[in-house]
């Protein structure tokens, strides 16, 4: 009787962890919707997601796909992220 009981101990233990993560995770959701949302109102937007503030920032070079926009090392001649070739800045030689 007493192993039973320990069971059914071990049940609602594990039912109420259970019960709280899931609430836990649900306001964690919430509060990002919120915050998600109020960034769409406002204009603000987050700071991953700045496109102009990455281009602004880089010290290499950019791929020219507009989708992808990754910023690629100094002397790199493919998109490291979509494989893309990278434009050379200047293709004219000594003769025109």
């Amino acid at each position: 009787m007493l192993a039973l009981a320990d069971f059914a101990l071990w049940v609602l233990i594990i039912f109420l962890v259970g019960f709280v993560g899931f609430f836990v995770v649900a306001v964690v959701m919430v509060v990002r919707l919120v915050g998600f949302v109020g960034r769409a109102l406002f204009g603000r937007p987050s700071a991953e997601n700045d496109p102009g503030q990455r281009r602004r920032d880089h010290h290499g070079r950019l791929c020219p796909q507009l989708r992808c926009g990754h910023v690629n090392a100094a002397d790199a001649r493919y998109c490291a992220r979509c494989g893309q070739p990278l434009r050379v800045v200047c293709d004219v030689d000594a003769y025109g």
